[in-house]
């Protein structure tokens, strides 16, 4: 590496650094260019402080304390969440957010004689303490049990026992699909795009969600080939999740995959093509506008494009 001199001696020559900090310059550069082009740190994990527990069962029957426990220790595992400590005044660091849960769960059981069946439901949403919007994490869980599992009683007792340990089990579930929410807000880009090639309908789902809170247009070619996956919630999720990002590039494939007589599907796609814009939307728009059979639809259309138009306007606007 060459290092010019920083000033001049008496006689106008160059003036050499000191050979020891000509030597830290030297490695100090690199390791400052190399810090330039590193990945910003992400954002500190959000801090729970608050964990609320509601038993919905026809006949309260769940130990909130053991569901609290079970729901904290969750969050905990998850790797997403801070928990904060019982009397702790720690502050929040830079840019943490503090946010609170809310847990709904129920149980009950079905009898048929000494047969039967247990259901239990979970529900949890975590959010920002301050204002929730889109922040928001929110997932429920299903489950059933039947009442004749093997080692079961027909007491009372062990029938409430046995629901109470479904329901936390159910809760402990659901807050890890919470977990693996958050975690595909935050992660690399390439974890994400696997997510979306994912064989488990579940994990797409969630990466779906991901990616249209991150606006990821680097998703939007996986996106665009989920609207022909064979789930059709996933499909609508997908199409949702291209509305949200708002990426012209995709309006062509959307459109090109509903047939013309196909009322139902215009009338889905409608909307999510107008709010995405772009000259392909306002053109398909234009021709459902002005030559679908169905006045309805032809009215949407008109709706559609009136929206394009006054956004536009309100665009160049702010603009000027």
């Amino acid at each position: 590496m060459r290092l010019q001199a920083l000033g001049s001696g008496a006689g106008g020559g160059a003036l050499a650094l000191p050979l020891a900090l000509a030597l830290r310059l030297a490695l100090a550069l690199p390791l400052a260019l190399t810090a330039c082009h590193r990945s910003p740190a992400p954002p500190p994990r959000p801090r729970v402080v608050s964990v609320e527990v509601a038993d919905r069962s026809p006949q309260p029957v769940l130990d909130k304390n053991a569901l609290t426990d079970r729901v904290k220790r969750a969050l905990r595992k998850s790797g997403q969440f801070e928990l904060a400590e019982p009397g702790a005044d720690k502050p929040l660091a830079p840019g943490q957010a503090s946010w609170r849960c809310r847990v709904e769960a129920a149980a009950a059981a079905e009898r048929a004689g000494r047969d039967g069946m247990l259901h239990a439901m979970a529900r949890v949403r975590c959010e920002p303490t301050a204002g929730a919007g889109a922040e928001a994490l929110s997932a429920q869980a299903l489950a059933d049990q039947p009442l004749s599992a093997a080692g079961a009683g027909a007491g009372s007792d062990d029938v409430q026992d046995r629901l109470r340990a479904l329901a936390e089990r159910l809760a402990g579930d659901t807050v890890a699909l919470l977990g693996r929410q958050q975690r595909l807000r935050m992660c690399p880009p390439a974890e994400l795009l696997a997510a979306l090639r994912d064989s488990d309908a579940d994990i797409r789902r969630q990466a779906i969600q991901a990616a249209a809170f991150r606006r990821s247009h680097e998703a939007v070619p996986l996106l665009i080939g989920l609207l022909e996956d064979g789930q059709e919630d996933v499909r609508d999720m997908a199409l949702g999740a291209l509305t949200d990002i708002g990426d012209p590039a995709a309006v062509k494939a959307i459109v090109g995959r509903v047939k013309f007589g196909d009322v139902d599907e215009l009338r889905k796609i409608i909307d999510p093509v107008a709010a995405m814009g772009g000259d392909e939307a306002r053109a398909f728009l234009e021709f459902v506008a002005s030559g679908h059979e169905d006045p309805e639809v032809r009215k949407l259309a008109r709706r559609a494009l009136e929206g394009m138009d006054r956004r536009a306007q309100t665009a160049t606007t702010q603009k000027n």
